[in-house]
């Protein structure tokens, strides 16, 4: 009976674990489309927009042009920066990105490096 609690009380810590590094991977960043401007919102890749001017953000992933990307990794390096890795599926492949993103507001962010670095996204409405 001992080791069955013990068992019981390890599958819970673990389990918050799990929880809590499933809670880490989220960017504070709103899921929806984000583009370079509001021309570009609700046209999507399909339609005449072209590559890293338009971004779909879900809960723990990012979609680009060519490219789907799971967050693996989110760390807070003050109030508006912040450092996430990227595995993205692009073409058959699976590279791994390192972004750097300075948030301004929460409709606002700068990509300061990776894929469409040094530009500004705003959330489409």
């Amino acid at each position: 009976m001992r080791f069955l609690g013990c068992g019981l009380a390890l599958t819970i810590a673990l389990g918050a674990v799990a929880l809590a590094h499933a809670n880490d991977v989220r960017l504070p960043l709103f899921h929806g489309e984000w583009a370079l401007n509001g021309e570009h919102c609700g046209k999507g890749y399909g339609r005449g927009v072209a590559e890293d001017q338009f971004i779909e953000i879900g809960r723990g992933s990012f979609r680009m042009y060519e490219s789907v990307c799971r967050i693996t990794q989110v760390r807070k390096l003050s109030q508006t920066d912040w450092s996430t890795v990227l595995d993205c599926q692009s073409e058959g492949e699976v590279v791994t990105q390192g972004w750097s993103i300075k948030k301004h507001s929460p409709y606002r962010f700068t990509v300061l490096n990776g894929a469409g670095g040094g530009r500004e996204y705003r959330l489409c409405r």
